[in-house]
Order: structure tokens, then sequence, then C-alpha cells
């Protein structure tokens, strides 16, 4: 992809509980709509003409960050069909975010986030450059938070205006994953391999997890914990959001995890060469299906 190692990893995922859950990646290039209860696969949506590293929802629609043309497309959920693309991001999208009314989205080269509007998918307002591509995201009520290479820090943004309000510290290695809760920001990556909780008010480090031993790619999160791809050979780390101790741990996966999801009950693990879906119980972390193969690595799930 030529933005250093974005092109192995995963979007950032939204997370709740629904009937369906949303797969898409490389080779395939689609978005593909898996029934939660079976993992069988209903419905692909169309060719998107490049691989997908990012997937954002509402309550009707996905949206899919699209390489090659760089846009953001709108597809209608029940049937899967594209609605309308966005104008060109300007390089590679690796991180979507949504909320009520905008699609926000952020990768290489341009390295802003940017705030599109969700009925007719036009430009609203770009953010300051981040200093390097963008690959994280996650957003609440107010702010969006971005994280990625080189700058190696996680960045709050008003949303209103889409000024920087803070950065935190440096994380110690390049950011290719985020999620948050009312409180806090979690950030996981490179070389410190650990997941960092960070408060949202001063954006200052309250606590890290234990290392993970691997490059953090993938991260969601529930009421009490956080779920991370650990380990070498890979597995799902279930940690808790306390004190930062890990729980428990799935079984070794013989693939690599680039995209997670979760909803009350399980949670949703993506990646390659396998090119599946897991669905993960919480309560023990023992994983209990598993989807067809996508035709490509998974690097995005909603």
């Amino acid at each position: 992809m030529g933005f250093g190692l974005r092109g192995s990893f995963k979007g950032v995922a939204l997370e709740g509980p629904e009937t369906y859950i949303y797969a898409a990646g490389a080779t395939t290039q689609k978005v593909r709509k898996i029934l939660k209860s079976t993992m069988a696969t209903v419905l692909d949506s169309a060719l998107c003409d490049g691989w997908i590293y990012s997937l954002a929802e509402d309550t009707n629609h996905i949206f899919a960050g699209i390489t090659t043309v760089f846009k953001v497309r709108k597809i209608l959920k029940t049937d899967m069909t594209t609605v309308q693309d966005s104008a060109s991001y300007g390089g590679t999208i690796c991180a979507l975010a949504a909320d009520n009314t905008h699609i926000y989205a952020a990768g290489g080269t341009t390295r802003k986030v940017r705030k599109i509007l969700k009925t007719d998918m036009s430009n609203v307002l770009d953010s300051a450059n981040y200093g390097g591509s963008i690959q994280a995201l996650t957003q609440d009520e107010d702010y969006i938070y971005a994280a990625g290479l080189t700058t190696q820090k996680v960045r709050k943004i008003l949303k209103a205006t889409m000024a920087t309000v803070l950065d935190s510290a440096d994380y110690g290695g390049s950011i290719y994953a985020l999620t948050q809760d009312d409180l806090y920001v979690y950030a996981g990556g490179l070389t410190t391999k650990k997941v960092r909780k960070i408060l949202k008010t001063d954006m200052t480090t309250v606590l890290d997890s234990a290392d993970c031993l691997t490059t953090i790619t993938a991260l969601t999160q529930d009421a009490n914990f956080v779920y991370a791809n650990c380990g070498v050979p890979n597995k799902i780390r279930k940690i808790l959001k306390s004190d930062m101790s890990t729980v428990l741990e799935s079984a070794e996966f013989d693939w690599s995890t680039f995209a997670l999801a979760q909803d009350n009950t399980c949670i949703y693990a993506g990646g390659g060469p396998t090119n599946t879906v897991r669905k993960i119980l919480k309560s023990n972390m023992s994983i209990i299906l598993e989807s067809a193969n996508y035709g490509g690595s998974i690097y995005a799930l909603v």
C-alpha cells in the first residue's frame, strides 16, 4: 500500500448488538453480510474496486473506505446495494467512524480527518494534518480521536470545527487500534505492544496493560473489558478496564487478527490467511463458530 505497516492491519470497528456482522478486506473487495447466529453468509455488496481497510455503520447503512479510488461508499444494509460514494479522500482510507449525521474518514497521503455529511456524502471539513498516516479513529458525542504513524499520539479533535484540542503523550510506537468508553480512550500498536488507557478530559496516560507480545492491530470494548489481539501464536485477550489486568485469553488462532467487533455475548475476530470471522463467547473466550472463507484477509468488521 505504500504507507508503512498499515497494509496488513485493520480498520476500526464500531460496536453494537445487531443480527448481522459485516466483514470486508482484500481480494474479494466486497462487504459481506453475515448472520451472527449461524455465521452463514447472507449477501455480498457489489465489487468495490479496491481493498477495504475500514468500515462504519449506522441503523440503515454500511460505510466502506475503498483503496484505489480513495472514496467512502455508502451501502444499504437491507440488500447491500450501493447508494452513493464520497469524493476522493486523496489517499488510502485506513479508518472510519460514524455518528448520527456524519462519517469521519482518515488515512494516508492527506493525513487529515475528513468530516463527510451522510445524507449526500459531501465533504464538510478537514482537520489539521496529523503528521503521519492515520490508522485508527474512534468517537464520542463531541470529539473524534485519531492516531497513527510518525506522530504516535492520540489526537482529540472537536467535531464541530475539526480543530485539534489535545494530544496524548507519545505511545512509543505506531498506533493501529483505538476504542473508547465514556471516560477513556484505549490505544494499541507497535513497539510498546500494550493497551494504553488514556483519560479523555486531559489525554493523560492512566495505565498500560501487560505486554501483548505482538503488534496490537485490533481493539474492541464493552462495559467492563477491553479485548485485544495478543501473543504469538495469536490469541484474543480479555482485559479488565479497572486495572488493565489480563482476565482470559482465547485459544490460539492459526492466523493473524486484523479486526474485532463485539455484541452483548460474543467477540468477532477477522483476519488472514484463513480469511474467516470467528465468533468467541465472552464469558470463557471459547471459539464457538466460524464463517465461510471471505476470499482474502479480513481487515474490517462492524
